[in-house]
């Protein structure tokens, strides 16, 4: 059998596109900590009060929670803007995670923008993030920051960010914070 090494370049995209799959256990996760509030939770692992940002409660969870205005944890949510500054679709983020690259419906981001990248959903399922994800998540050219569109409806403190689609090869509005927001 001859080598065709076009026949390997051209599959290769399609290796890198494979959707992200769900965690078959609960991970620990970091989120905020309300102020005043007691950290009581059955996924609770503990809670870092000496975070460089404030308290971060660390739960064991297999989906991002979407927690209620009167619990004590909070996530951080990024959302994808239109043209016109419209919500197109939301996701629910750990503490401190960054954006990093997108894959459909799925959002990868890192810790930080540095380590543990995870692939996160809009109904909060959590992905593997595979070696590969995480040259894509730490370190690639995947987002790029962007003037938010007028009229933008995004959460307080939120930058735009104008992320690659890897499995549509187009670039989409992304506001969500930075650590510490």
């Amino acid at each position: 059998m001859r080598l065709r090494p076009w026949l390997i370049l051209a599959t290769a995209p399609l290796l890198l596109a494979a959707a992200p799959q769900p965690v078959t256990a609960p991970v620990p996760l970091g989120f905020w900590l309300k102020d005043g509030a007691t950290a009581t939770h059955p996924g609770l692992v503990g809670v870092d009060q000496e975070g460089p940002c404030g308290p971060i409660a660390r739960l064991r969870v297999d989906r991002i929670p979407d927690f209620r205005p009167s619990d004590p944890f909070a996530a951080v949510e990024a959302v994808e803007l239109d043209g016109k500054g419209t919500a197109i679709r939301r996701w629910r983020l750990p503490a401190d995670y960054v954006v990093s690259a997108l894959d459909g419906d799925w959002l990868l981001a890192a810790y930080a923008g540095k380590s543990d990248p995870l692939w996160v959903d809009p109904a909060g399922r959590i992905g593997v993030a595979s070696a590969a994800d995480a040259g894509i998540a730490l370190g690639d050219d995947s987002t790029a920051v962007v003037t938010c569109p007028a009229g933008a409806q995004g959460p307080d403190g939120a930058q735009c960010l104008s992320v690659r689609d890897r499995s549509r090869n187009v670039r989409r509005i992304i506001a969500a914070p930075g650590v510490c927001s």
